[in-house]
């Protein structure tokens, strides 16, 4: 048998192997109840990604974990890893695209790496609403008007917005 997934047969009317299967319930429950500290996860999965550097889903576990405990840094690092093994143009690489942005402009002030990632969810994307807000914050600001307005005028052409693409430039 599995050991993650025990099996026991019973009979109620013979009283056959009640013990048994109260035994293993009891030992399923303690197991349940182990807690694997955030340095122990960490450590595993970094193991497996020396194994398997594509192993996605320990990617995204691991990712998952940084977001939480707000290793910025390493979450970006992971995000570009995981960018790689994904499909150009999906929802996927798009959602993955606009997550990255907000990190890099919300938490890593690196606006300029954060207005590359937006332009890539507004190409595949050309009705995406947040991405376009959040690049049109950015335009207040005159360091980074003119890549902005770049960015957002295929948006606008697309959206017939004529105005809004004058006061652009």
């Amino acid at each position: 048998g599995l050991s993650f997934a025990p099996v026991v047969f019973t009979s109620a009317i013979k009283s056959k192997n009640i013990k048994a299967a109260t035994d293993i319930a009891a030992s399923l429950f303690k197991q349940s109840r182990t807690r694997v500290n955030t340095g122990m996860l960490n450590q595993v999965l970094q193991d497996i990604l020396k194994l398997d550097e594509n192993a996605l889903t320990a990617i995204r576990r691991l990712a998952a974990l940084y977001e939480h405990e707000g290793h910025n840094q390493e979450l970006a690092e992971l995000w570009e890893r995981e960018r790689e093994l994904l499909e150009e143009g999906s929802a996927e690489i798009i959602n993955l695209h606009f997550r990255m942005a907000q990190l890099y402009s919300n938490n890593l002030n690196n606006q300029e790496r954060a207005l590359e990632l937006y332009k890539l969810v507004l190409t595949d994307d050309l009705d995406h609403t947040e991405a376009q807000t959040n690049v049109e914050a950015l335009m207040d600001d005159d360091r980074y008007r003119l890549l902005c307005a770049r960015i957002v005028e295929p948006v606008y052409l697309h959206q017939e917005n004529y105005p809004k693409l004058r006061e652009t430039y």
